[in-house]
């Protein structure tokens, strides 16, 4: 299903166009217009919250892994004692 979309006033057909603050897109068809404004104080406050959080969370769960791996590692490196190969009528 394929749109008009005005960028700006203009037409624009190409994809992955970069957007900015204070850039309009219309789309007639759909009844649709947005334009983009700056985020409030506090909405970049949250924003800074929630990636702050999101950085503590991510270093928690590469200790954790980390922890993980080495347990894995010391019951994979026990020494196993070899069997002698078995044959079939022995």
């Amino acid at each position: 299903m394929e749109h008009q979309v005005y960028f700006n006033g203009e037409l624009e057909t190409r994809r992955g166009k970069k957007i900015r603050i204070g850039d309009a897109i219309d789309i007639p068809d759909l009844k649709i217009d947005i334009t983009l404004t700056q985020p409030s104080l506090k909405e970049q406050e949250e924003y800074q919250a929630d990636k702050i959080e999101k950085e503590r969370i991510a270093k928690l769960v590469k200790e954790m892994n980390k922890g993980v791996k080495k347990e894995k590692q010391k019951t994979t490196l026990s020494p196993k004692t070899k069997q002698a190969p078995r044959f079939p009528g022995r």
